[in-house]
């Protein structure tokens, strides 16, 4: 698939995830914050000195093309400032919810710039959902990315994106905003990612669900899996084929393990 293909397969999006966070640490430095009193989402033409550039073919090169020039790009935990025209551009690539969606998700996120949090959160916030499942692909990435924030504000805000008042609607983008929450340390996450895993279980009346109903639910078991299993203290030993009596053992282990959070 070359950079103008806008179907975005689920598998390649997850590779694309785990490729970029797997080293997020973040320095000891003190968040940077935008300019007081802009606005949130949009860049300052003040943050641009000593900026590091995108390279300009960041939408269209190969898959392993586009993974060496980003590890190139930021080959370090420092965090880097990015130029208005740069977030301007990947702000704009968030929104169109295509492969280059999660390519700007992936630079945004390896950038580890205060500026660059906020435009994937400001993406979020929107609550946009794709057309189709494969196009949500740049939202999950944009998600799991924010579970490296040091800001509480926004653990703040990705919980209410999972369980406020108007959680986002696209079911899978939810559990992700609720598994970088829970990372943040926002337990109040742990019913709702509970209710994901009990669904269409028939331990799903104890929590019914409170989203659209989907028949594809294994990528966000999984991840609800995961997340869980990490906030206990074990590895995860939930498996989406498994049998019903095998889903709710999962949930009901994970329920006792964190019950007292």
């Amino acid at each position: 698939m070359d950079g103008s293909d806008t179907r975005v397969p689920r598998r390649i999006a997850a590779v694309a995830l785990l490729a970029s966070f797997a080293c997020l640490a973040r320095d000891g430095a003190p968040p940077r914050g935008l300019v007081r009193g802009q606005e949130p989402g949009v860049p300052d033409a003040r943050e641009a000195p000593g900026a590091k550039r995108v390279f300009e073919d960041w939408s269209t090169i190969g898959h392993f093309a586009f993974e060496e020039a980003v590890a190139a790009w930021a080959p370090g935990p420092e965090p880097l400032r990015l130029g208005e025209e740069d977030l301007r551009a990947l702000a704009q690539a968030l929104d169109r919810q295509d492969e280059s969606s999660v390519r700007a998700a992936v630079l945004l996120a390896r950038s580890r710039a205060e500026e660059a949090e906020e435009l994937l959160l400001v993406r979020l916030e929107k609550r946009r959902k794709a057309p189709s499942r494969e196009l949500d692909a740049g939202d999950l990435v944009a998600a799991a990315a924010l579970a490296a924030t040091r800001s509480e504000g926004r653990a703040r805000r990705l919980e209410a994106l999972a369980t406020g008042a108007t959680p986002h609607p696209d079911l899978e983008v939810r559990v992700e905003c609720a598994c970088s929450a829970l990372r943040l340390g926002r337990d109040g996450v742990i019913p709702f990612l509970l209710r994901a895993l009990r669904a269409m279980t028939h331990d799903e009346k104890l929590a019914p669900p409170d989203w659209e109903p989907t028949q594809t639910m294994a990528w966000a078991k999984t991840r609800a899996a995961e997340a869980l299993s990490e906030r206990a203290g074990i590895q995860s030993g939930f498996r989406p084929d498994g049998s019903v009596a095998h889903q709710e053992e999962e949930a009901r282990r994970l329920e006792e393990l964190l019950g007292d959070r």
